[in-house]
């Protein structure tokens, strides 16, 4: 059952005796990271690039200690860059480094104290304040060595306060355990919301089960035994219709309870797959014309492909914008085989793929009864489906657009839902254009 399966998943998340795994974020709180991706964490690719841009505009103006001097700091340079890369590592390396170096030469000036703080701090936050205390000891080392050994250094003289500098670290090591401690409980948070609201959606999923399967599973033995009994052909193809139409409403039903009881997370893994979002809306527009051409409606529908990209959703809200889209499929066509007229070329829908955003058009005729209909209230609140004035709110919330109306005796619908974030597109272009 598609709701237990959502059960024992939250059972699993809410098993506090495991650690949660997080492949695609391998910069959180305490998870000891070996080696990243720098351009998945621009934030940490910022911090590290300014303060390696100030430890190198001070070992290149302000050059003191000859060659060798230069070469330690190039070195130095070079290895807290790879923090970006190879974070628990490097900062191990560097911390060893940096007590070698202050042996060796006089520093340039405070631009590798800031790198060193800044490896300390990180490293408390990346593993813990253990590990963080011994990377903590060579740098202390060096600091004091290097006030012996260089007192009279000009461009650091802030190392004659060696004391003050050593409680300065200590400061920072706790600063790292304090942010690594609230990265943790925000985590924790997060893990309790989901399984809060995964537990609420099994539960709708459990009702849903309960309330309306039993029903559809009853109407569609009913019509399969009638139409095994049924000698009449006509009689044996209404219940045909029947039978196909409930196991087809039944199958919908079971979708949904499968994406109740599914986390995003699963929905995002399995939401891709081998089929692309233009294999998947062709075999929807020829399921829908089929059940209309069985009710006698039939039109034009085509899915127009300009992008021939899998998946063309971007962001955060992958899985909602696909979902939209197709409800709002669903609802065009459910609209059309409520609301529209016996015939042939009765309907035309197109959904185009464009570069930035999926379009939905349809057009039908409408019954004598239903013409002449200017009330947009009424529009909306068409009964059968889920609610054009829903899904109007859900596709604006996107940041998309939907219009719905007549025009002479036709109904004309438009739909458009963006691939991502408009502000986020818009910031986009702005930076390929610079």
């Amino acid at each position: 059952m598609a709701q237990l399966a959502g059960l024992n998943r939250l059972a699993h998340v809410l098993r506090l005796d495991e650690t949660p795994e997080f492949p695609d974020n391998h910069h959180l709180a305490g998870t000891k990271p070996m080696i990243i991706n720098p351009l998945r964490h621009p934030a940490r690719l910022w911090q590290v690039g300014a303060l390696a841009m100030v430890q190198l505009v001070e070992t290149l103006a302000m050059p003191s200690g000859g060659a060798l001097n230069m070469i330690v700091a190039l070195v130095f340079f070079v290895l807290y860059l790879s923090i970006c890369v190879f974070p628990v590592p490097s900062s191990l390396i560097l911390s060893l480094y940096f007590s070698v170096a202050c042996c060796l030469t006089p520093l340039h000036g405070s631009g590798e104290l800031l790198c060193m703080a800044y490896m300390l701090g990180t490293l408390v936050y990346d593993t813990s304040m253990r590990l963080g205390l011994v990377a903590a000891v060579p740098v202390l080392v060096g600091i004091y060595v290097q006030a012996w050994r260089f007192p009279d250094t000009s461009w650091n003289l802030a190392l004659n306060s060696a004391p003050v500098l050593t409680f300065l670290l200590l400061l920072i090591l706790n600063f790292g355990q304090v942010n690594r401690n609230r990265s943790k409980l925000m985590e924790a948070q997060m893990q309790t919301e989901r399984a809060q609201e995964l537990v609420h959606r099994v539960e709708v999923a459990r009702m849903i089960h309960d309330s309306v399967t039993g029903d559809l599973s009853n109407i569609a033995r009913v019509s399969q035994r009638q139409l095994r009994r049924c000698g009449d052909p006509e009689q044996a193809e209404a219940w045909r219709q029947i039978n196909e139409q409930s196991r087809r409403v039944l199958d919908g039903v079971h979708a949904v309870i499968r994406q109740l009881s599914t986390t995003d997370d699963d929905a995002n893994a399995s939401g891709g797959g081998d089929e692309g979002l233009s294999e998947t809306l062709h075999e929807r527009v020829a399921a829908w014309s089929h059940r209309l051409s069985e009710v006698g409606i039939r039109g034009d529908a085509r899915v127009i492909d300009h992008i021939h990209r899998p998946m063309p959703f971007e962001g955060k809200d992958v899985a909602a914008r696909q979902s939209c889209l197709l409800a709002m499929i669903d609802e065009t066509f459910t609209n059309i085989m409520r609301h529209g007229r016996r015939g042939d070329a009765v309907y035309t829908v197109a959904i185009t793929l464009g570069e930035r955003h999926a379009e939905i058009v349809g057009m039908n005729e409408l019954p004598d009864g239903e013409r002449d209909n200017g009330d947009i209230d009424a529009i909306l609140d068409l009964p059968g489906g889920n609610g054009l004035r829903l899904h109007r709110e859900e596709i604006e919330g996107l940041g998309g657009t939907m219009s719905v109306g007549q025009e002479d005796d036709s109904w004309v619908l438009y739909a458009r839902v963006p691939y991502t974030d408009p502000e986020q597109g818009e910031s986009r272009a702005r930076r390929r254009f610079r």
